[in-house]
């Protein structure tokens, strides 16, 4: 019986930490698989995602290598997704429902719920204020120390590489390979199977291993595209002070992390964008994208990892560089230290997709996955409506007037995939309210894949809530 389990978890991030924690506690055995070595820890430590064949230059999907996925890479920024978004974006949940499972989910981590809540605008204005919180932890599997949880048993360095069904509609089992040790073990499903791993890797795990799915998953990817713009000097920069990153005006770094965040919101045509004061764009952009896919080099499988030292040298070189540069011009006055960072929601678009890769496969033997991602002239024209709306607002921005053109060159995208395996009603969604893959009496997803739409905020404490939400029904439904 040692390789049988209730639920068997794919992923180890902030939907899978979650739903793993929640569904332990009910004494439910729980096999909680991450292709993640677990070897280099830090946030500097990234790599190119594995499992991704091909995107565009400018779209960097990041992958973390460490148990707690990409929780290890974020900067602890938490807020649940505002009233405003799941009703233009025509969520099928209630906004309610969503408020309750937040509200659980903040009592069992010892977070005040009400500083993850947008603050209530009740004059109607074009721009708003919304606030964020930094949270106390990073790395969600290390702080909720699943490694030493009992009925929790974690199988890292491992993937599915092949799920056995029972009637063709329930997974009796999955097969995993270790890449460690190259071992193959079949674990038993005796509940359900829930996949986990991420906006692009539950497409991919999907694609590859589910019958049937293949054209019907990964279709409409969205993502928040981060634009920065509008160069400022000190002088300037500090009249918008209030709206800032939290680290820019505050010394003392032990209080940094917590303190709550402001910025500014908008809603213009059912298109949202988050605006907040930043240092400039990293100058380091392009290389930090070249730095990202060196996994590409390889020799017989195996990245060639001196060719991303090279790069990452050079990056602190140019690093220091720009920041000579722009203290010495921000002394005389002149325009450059900082920036404003637009964070903006995206339309679906079937040209946005995720497709299978016939040709290339990851060290796991499964095809890689290729990323068509782009924004289109109605985003480009909205964005730029928003921008120049939000520098018209300011007496002190009036002057200033702009118009994104090389948009390769201005954005960073990719770190929150979001839409292509939407949940709602109607037939033509893959997945169900309560997140079961439909097509599947007893197979589940949760990520920001399943976002009816992806609005604006930071996507992974709405991820959570979402996580919360399906382990209390999964509790009820095998009860």
């Amino acid at each position: 019986m040692k390789n049988h389990f209730d639920f068997v978890v794919i992923g180890s991030g902030p939907a899978g930490s979650i739903i793993s924690k929640f569904l332990s506690e009910q004494k439910y055995q729980i096999a909680l698989i991450d292709r993640a070595s677990d070897k280099y820890k830090g946030k500097k430590n990234f790599i190119f995602n594995p499992y991704v064949n091909n995107c565009p230059s400018h779209y960097t999907p990041s992958f973390s290598d460490q148990l707690g996925g990409n929780s290890a890479l974020w900067h602890k920024k938490i807020y649940l997704i505002s009233k405003e978004e799941v009703t233009n974006g025509k969520w099928s949940i209630k906004y309610s429902e969503i408020f309750k499972y937040s509200n659980i989910l903040a009592k069992k981590l010892g977070i005040k719920h009400n500083e993850l809540i947008y603050n209530n605008n009740k004059k109607k204005k074009l721009f708003k204020y919304s606030q964020s919180k930094r949270a106390e932890f990073s790395n969600i599997y290390n702080f909720l120390d699943l490694k030493n949880k009992q009925n929790i048993k974690t199988f890292k360095n491992s993937s599915p590489i092949k799920l056995f069904f029972k009637n063709k509609n329930r997974i009796k089992s999955v097969r995993i390979l270790n890449m460690e040790n190259r071992s193959v073990k079949t674990l038993v499903v005796k509940k359900g199977l829930i996949f986990c791993a991420g906006g692009l890797g539950n497409t991919f795990l999907l694609k590859n291993l589910t019958p049937g799915l293949d054209k019907k998953t990964g279709n409409f990817l969205c993502d928040h595209p981060h634009i920065q713009i509008v160069k400022l000097n000190s002088r300037l920069a500090s009249s918008f002070k209030k709206i800032s990153k939290v680290f820019l005006f505050h010394k003392n770094k032990k209080n940094t992390e917590k303190k709550r965040e402001l910025n500014i919101y908008t809603n213009i045509k059912n298109y949202f964008a988050g605006i907040q004061l930043s240092t400039n764009i990293d100058p380091s952009l392009i290389l930090s994208r070249i730095y990202l896919k060196t996994s590409f080099f390889n020799f017989f499988g195996y990245p060639i990892r001196f060719i991303g030292k090279i790069i990452k040298i050079l990056i602190f070189f140019v690093n220091i560089f720009f920041k000579i540069y722009y203290k010495i011009f921000d002394i005389i006055g002149v325009n450059g230290k900082y920036s404003f960072e637009f964070f903006f929601s995206q339309q679906k678009n079937p040209k946005n997709n995720l497709k299978l890769n016939r040709d290339n496969k990851d060290l796991f033997g499964l095809n890689k996955i290729d990323i068509n991602w782009s924004i289109s002239k109605k985003d480009l024209n909205i964005y730029n409506r928003i921008i120049n709306e939000f520098l018209n607002s300011s007496k002190k921005l009036k002057n200033k007037k702009f118009t994104l053109k090389k948009i390769d060159q201005q954005v960073y995208v990719g770190l929150h995939p979001s839409c292509s395996n939407s949940f709602g009603k109607d037939k033509k969604f893959l997945v169900d309210e309560n997140l079961k893959i439909k097509k599947f009496s007893n197979l589940f997803i949760c990520g920001s894949d399943v976002f009816p739409s992806n609005g604006f905020t930071n996507p992974t404490w709405t991820i959570m809530t979402l996580g919360t939400r399906l382990s209390y029904h999964l509790r009820k439904k095998f009860k």
